[in-house]
């Protein structure tokens, strides 16, 4: 059946998408890593939605991409002024659509990288630090790092 809402990718007029934020979905068994940027693009979201009351738009086909229904990892959320709805849209969809940011994508995907080496690098230390009978060390590491962590958001 084909698709008669004003989403579909025939259909798309881009001066009227606003880039919101960007996002990811992380591959089934990976799990959610939170970093610095994630949070940001949550929180600049959270307001845009609040300040717009919009909501997501509806989509009834296959993945998560609101306009080619294809599955994505990395993903933006557009804002549609017009129907004061949000669509989640993979990089490369947006890209086609010429609606991409080319530096906000790569800056996105350069901190999820970063994310996910920081989070190998901290599971090769501990494991390490086990193997060496060190895993107090790993424990304090942790709990001054929290501590900073804490501490550096005043």
């Amino acid at each position: 059946m084909a698709r008669t809402d004003i989403h579909r990718p025939s259909a798309i007029t881009p001066e009227e998408y606003y880039l919101v934020a960007c996002l990811y979905t992380p591959k089934a068994g990976d799990g959610i890593i939170d970093f610095e940027a994630l949070g940001y693009e949550r929180l600049r979201l959270q307001a845009h939605m609040k300040d717009t009351g919009g909501t997501y738009a509806k989509h009834e086909h296959g993945g998560n991409c609101h306009v080619c229904g294809a599955w994505f990892i990395d993903h933006a959320v557009y804002y549609h002024h017009l129907t004061n709805s949000y669509l989640n849209i993979g990089f490369d969809c947006a890209t086609k659509m010429d609606i991409g940011d080319a530096r906000a994508f790569r800056d996105w995907r350069t901190a999820r990288k970063s994310a996910y080496e920081l989070k190998a690098g901290k599971a090769k230390a501990q494991t390490t630090l086990e193997d060496h009978e060190l895993g107090r060390a790993w424990e304090l590491f942790s709990t001054l790092s929290n501590d900073f962590d804490d501490n550096s958001e005043n």
